[in-house]
């Protein structure tokens, strides 16, 4: 069940949070006292990848996703496990649009200590040939906070409203939006932009809003003197081009980034955040995972090590 709420935060800015309620999908949630912190993996992208049971079947990779509202299987992955589609299909919002995946019957899965039961799945076809089993979504995050250490790596779940590793952090505050992902203020060249958290992304991106507010001198020109484009945004539903712009500084709270180059790209998933017609960013993985970090989905926080506090 999904309830549509918009939000005004008092500066005219409208937020869209769509309440997505823990009936849709059963989920085995322990205490946080195990201390062990599962090795995750780094793709190509930079992305967390942790090792996951599906169907009581171990050692299969999902993506860590804090910006996917739900767990979602590759087709692959149900080939691997001999599963046949159910007769009904499922329509999945990604990055660059809808599209409509088929559905297996997947009984659990488990990652992080954690068990997510759904009893049926849809599927997304792969867009490139991968090692990638499934992606990890907000329906089996929720409620924890997410600790990542960039150099091991590895990765743990921790109570929300917790303090992570052993001091040195900066703390940001934000918001839920979305199924219940972390969204806060970030300062890009003296432009406020609400950015959404998304450990699912490798590349940051600005929608066209942002791209205006941050003006012409930002981007980046071909060799013809015309705005450079790049070569796509991919997600389950396709590719979108975009643009670049070269960012001087970018300040995540108390936490200082220099010299970072964005994509901008009218990418649908902005829309789904009701952030279609105010500036507004994707962080994702580029700017995320220059540092250590958590993201806390029961408190809405953001954690940063900065990297003369990290530690062997």
């Amino acid at each position: 069940m999904l309830n549509a709420v918009t939000k005004s935060d008092g500066r005219g800015r409208r937020w869209r949070s769509l309440l997505c309620f823990l009936g849709l999908a059963a989920v085995s949630l322990p205490a946080f006292a195990d201390p062990s912190a599962p090795a995750l993996h780094r793709d190509r992208y930079g992305r967390f990848n942790v090792e996951t049971t599906v169907n009581g079947r171990e050692g299969f990779l999902f993506l860590v996703d804090t910006g996917a509202s739900r767990t979602t299987v590759y087709r692959s992955l149900a080939a691997d496990l001999g599963l046949r589609s159910l007769p009904r299909t499922q329509t999945i919002i990604t990055a660059t649009g809808t599209q409509e995946s088929l559905v297996y019957p997947i009984a659990s899965i488990s990652a992080f200590g954690r068990t997510l039961r759904p009893g049926q799945m849809a599927a997304l076809p792969e867009r490139t040939p991968g090692h990638l089993a499934g992606v990890l979504g907000i329906d089996i995050l929720r409620g924890a906070m997410i600790e990542f250490n960039v150099k091991k790596p590895a990765g743990r779940l921790l109570p929300p409203g917790s303090a992570p590793g052993d001091g040195g952090w900066v703390r940001i505050d934000g918001r839920p939006v979305g199924y219940g992902s972390l969204a806060l203020e970030v300062v890009v060249d003296g432009v406020t932009i609400p950015a959404f958290i998304d450990t699912g992304a490798g590349l940051s991106v600005f929608n066209p809003p942002a791209g205006k507010a941050l003006g012409k001198d930002s981007l980046v020109l071909n060799k013809n003197g015309k705005p450079r484009r790049t070569p796509g945004i991919s997600a389950g539903a396709g590719n979108i081009a975009g643009y670049l712009r070269d960012v001087g500084e970018l300040n995540i709270g108390d936490h200082r980034v220099t010299t970072v180059r964005v994509t901008e790209a009218d990418l649908p998933v902005f829309d789904l955040f009701g952030a279609t017609e105010f500036p507004a960013m994707i962080l994702g993985m580029d700017i995320l995972a220059k540092q250590d970090f958590a993201v806390d989905l029961g408190h809405w926080r953001l954690w940063i090590r900065p990297p003369a506090q990290k530690q062997d």
